[in-house]
């Protein structure tokens, strides 16, 4: 960043506070500070993503699964308020982080720490905007002045106006997977990190379904458990039909398999339940996983081989696909 942009964005950031503590606490015409993140979950906020893409805006991944295909949390890069920029805070429902220097100084493609990395444990998401949402309400409404720790500075946008400049803390803390299914929504953290996890994992095969085996039969395609993306008219429309099914099988595999626990796995799982559902047979995979739970032979990660296996050629072999 140049001195002259550096300049002009301790300009903006020392006129907002000058009004804000004259008693005006938002202003339709600040900017965020200068280089900035807008971050936002990309499962969650997926035409948000797709735009940014389009847009070959550079991407910092944030937070993401071990060996995902898809981004958690991402943050996307501008050196100033532009009207892209205003279409994605609008699109992504997610939140600036201005004075990014320290996420924008990591030339590394991969992402800066990552969710059920630990099999015992799961490390939160502190960047997740309903975290930073969450910690802003229990701040006491004072402008920030100086840049806390070098975490930069958080900014909501609600389409017109931006929030008054507050410190961005993040914290990043381990929790211990619960016992039972009640226990994962005891806990906010670990709850909030399951869903991520199960939404992250439909995105993955979403996009997946978008390019591979395209004109392929049908037996072909779901013998490789590549869902038909095409089926759906868009991400969306796919997420409301497998989220609840899928979170309720991860929900059992979890505490099943608690200290044995893999993104891997989870995506397996979404698989089977995608193909089951191409076929309208739903209910089948999840009477089907209940049955292998019950299976005392069968360990966890071979519990969730089998289940995908049986959703990928006994969904062929029973089901509508054709060659």
């Amino acid at each position: 960043m140049t001195s002259k942009t550096k300049s002009s964005s301790h300009a903006r950031l020392s006129a907002y506070e000058a009004r804000a503590t004259a008693g005006v606490p938002r202003l339709h015409e600040i900017e965020p500070v200068a280089p900035f993140l807008i971050v936002f979950n990309a499962a969650e906020s997926f035409d948000a993503y797709r735009l940014a893409v389009k847009s070959k805006v550079r991407l910092v991944t944030m937070m993401s699964f071990p060996d995902a295909t898809f981004p958690c949390t991402i943050g996307v890069a501008f050196d100033d308020w532009n009207e892209l920029a205003r279409n994605m805070c609008e699109r992504s429902r997610g939140y600036v982080l201005s004075r990014a220097e320290k996420y924008l100084s990591d030339t590394s493609s991969g992402p800066r720490a990552e969710m059920l990395s630990n099999p015992q444990f799961t490390l939160n998401n502190p960047f997740d905007p309903i975290s930073v949402a969450k910690l802003a309400m229990n701040e006491s409404g004072n402008v920030a002045v100086e840049q806390p720790g070098g975490g930069g500075m958080v900014q909501t946008f609600d389409g017109e106006a931006f929030s008054a400049i507050r410190p961005a803390g993040f914290d990043f803390s381990h929790h211990q997977y619960p016992k039972d299914i009640e226990g994962i929504r005891d806990n906010p953290d670990v709850g909030r990190v399951i869903d991520l996890a199960c939404l992250n994992a439909i995105a993955e095969l979403f996009v997946e379904g978008e390019w591979k085996f395209i004109g392929a039969p049908d037996v072909v395609r779901m013998c490789a458990g590549v869902i038909k993306s095409s089926n759906y008219k868009d991400f969306t429309g796919l997420a409301q039909r497998l989220t609840s099914p899928v979170t309720e099988i991860v929900g059992k595999y979890i505490c099943y398999a608690a200290g044995s626990i893999q993104y891997d796995h989870i995506v397996r799982l979404a698989r089977g339940v995608a193909l089951s559902d191409e076929i309208d047979n739903v209910p089948l995979s999840l009477e089907r996983w209940q049955q292998l739970l019950d299976a005392e032979q069968l360990g966890p990660t071979e519990k969730v081989r089998q289940f995908e296996l049986e959703m990928t050629t006994f969904q062929v072999r029973n089901g509508q696909a054709r060659i």
